[in-house]
């Protein structure tokens, strides 16, 4: 008994040893583009100042994390620079010189390659990150602002082109330029990587690019000028901030139809989603506020005053914190994401520009959903699915494949029914599932259903009773899927 008793106790102590040598090491890397450009390092727990640190380049704005976690790599608009930032001593140990106009870069996962677009000279920058060298120059078309990997490609919005360049990271050359909206700016990668989403500022539109075949699949319309947008980790909608309507427009990915345009405040830019998929912060920078909206009922939870011309959010990793930055004020508001209140405020004084939030914990695979089951292997890394089940084998989880189409009326028959009476009307489409059912509408349509019978995918029957006294006229008939997605025929059948 003892012996169990001792063996027991050496392994929990060798367990919690594990468990507390992978401690989370939270940094927020803030980045200050007055000039000379600078970058505060803090403490993401603790909020307090770790190091101050000029970056040898002029108007410092974006920062990145390599995939190893050593080492901020930090885009000098100004100077046509990128400088390096040791993550263990926090010094500068490298400036790299780019192109002109430097600003949003890209980390290729696996490969030591960094890529840097550089606005006014229409290329990007592929730079070596263990020699600190840049290796290649990629012409792609004019003024290239924004960028995101996904599947071995690096997708790079050309705002002056209406176009998006695609880099196979495998050779760097470009393998296609999309035309997509006038003015592209924001781009996000689908959880799933099935999509690239595009903002097109000038057009008003979001346009969705299929990255299996490298063309446009669909364009949807959004509010006026939007400027960024997120995926929710269920890959089923697109948020996305319109900077001149104070808006966000919710899309569904499946239908491509705006589901919701939410009023937030004057000037939204950026916008970010928790992990788990329930809120949605944005900045309205001519509101002075963050806000958070509920993605459930898709409503403002809670607008909160932070410092003068908010210009970008970023959540910490776990989404527990979110970093606020104010460049007018020269501040940095961390608001508590479950109270929705301030905690810190964080003065640099020096025009902080944006935030990286990070872990720099090393050698823990990255788990972005805490399922258990790391990113690299997980085959849904944004929604926690520690079972892993795929039931249609396509290496995408259950909970991360894309929810069914929405159901379909194509046809009803028969088109009329007498007042007074019991009919069946079978109706055609697709989309059908078993357990759905059906409504007829408006309010007071005088006809009550009776029963619905699932046919098949294309067709199903619906018992209908209208009563002697049922107004006449054309009715609304409603079918909803067990899973809430639902077809609506507005001129159902008539009432004679």
């Amino acid at each position: 008994m003892y012996q169990l008793a001792r063996k027991l106790f050496c392994f929990l102590f060798t367990l919690s040893f594990a468990i507390g040598a992978q401690a989370a090491t939270y940094r927020t890397y803030i980045v200050n583009n007055w000039s000379p450009g600078s970058v505060d390092v803090v403490d993401g727990v603790t909020s307090a100042a770790l190091s101050h640190k000029t970056t040898g380049g002029n108007t410092a704005v974006r920062a990145v994390i390599s995939p190893d976690r050593s080492k901020v790599f930090i885009s000098n608009q100004t100077s046509g620079s990128v400088s390096v930032l040791d993550t263990a001593t926090n010094n500068i140990i490298a400036t790299i010189t780019v192109g002109n106009k430097p600003e949003f870069m890209v980390h290729h996962p696996t490969d030591n390659k960094l890529y840097v677009d550089n606005k006014d000279d229409g290329t990007v920058s592929v730079i070596d990150t263990t020699s600190f060298t840049v290796i290649n120059t990629i012409t792609v078309r004019t003024q290239p602002r924004f960028m995101v990997y996904t599947g071995g490609y690096i997708y790079v919005g050309n705002t002056g082109a209406s176009s998006v360049s695609i880099i196979d990271t495998a050779t760097d050359t470009v393998v296609q330029n999309l035309l997509v909206g006038q003015a592209p700016r924001g781009i996000a990668a689908s959880p799933d990587g099935s999509r690239v989403y595009v903002a097109n500022f000038g057009s008003n539109t979001v346009t969705a690019i299929d990255t299996a075949t490298k063309t446009v699949a669909w364009t949807a319309a959004a509010g006026t000028n939007p400027s960024y947008m997120a995926v929710t980790p269920d890959n089923a909608y697109i948020y996305v901030t319109n900077t001149t309507s104070g808006t966000v427009s919710v899309i569904n990915t499946t239908t491509q139809a705006l589901e919701n345009t939410i009023s937030v405040g004057p000037t939204p830019w950026n916008i970010t989603i928790s992990p788990d998929g329930k809120r949605a912060f944005t900045e309205v920078a001519n509101g002075n506020a963050a806000v958070a909206i509920d993605t459930a009922s898709r409503t403002v939870l809670a607008t909160i005053p932070v410092g003068t011309g908010p210009y970008w959010a970023e959540l910490s990793p776990d989404g527990s914190k979110l970093y606020v930055t104010s460049p007018p004020a020269g501040t940095v508001s961390v608001i508590d994401t479950a109270s929705l209140t301030v905690t810190n405020t964080i003065t640099t004084g020096l025009n902080p520009w944006t935030v990286l939030a990070t872990d720099l914990t090393p050698g823990i695979p990255a788990d972005g959903d805490g399922d258990g089951i790391p990113d690299s292997s997980d085959n849904c890394p944004s929604v926690a699915n520690p079972d892993q089940i795929d039931s249609n084998g396509n290496g995408i989880g259950d909970a991360c494949d894309a929810p069914p189409p929405a159901p379909t009326i194509s046809s009803v028959s028969p088109s009329s029914v007498a007042r007074g009476t019991t009919a069946t009307l079978t109706l055609t489409g697709t989309g059908f599932v078993s357990g759905i059912s059906a409504t007829v509408g408006p309010v007071g349509s005088g006809v009550v259903v009776q029963q619905i019978t699932y046919l098949s995918s294309t067709s199903c029957q619906v018992t209908v009773n209208v009563t002697s006294t049922a107004p006449k006229g054309t009715k609304i008939l409603t079918l909803i899927n067990p899973d809430g997605q639902r077809a609506i025929r507005k001129n159902g059948f008539t009432v004679q």
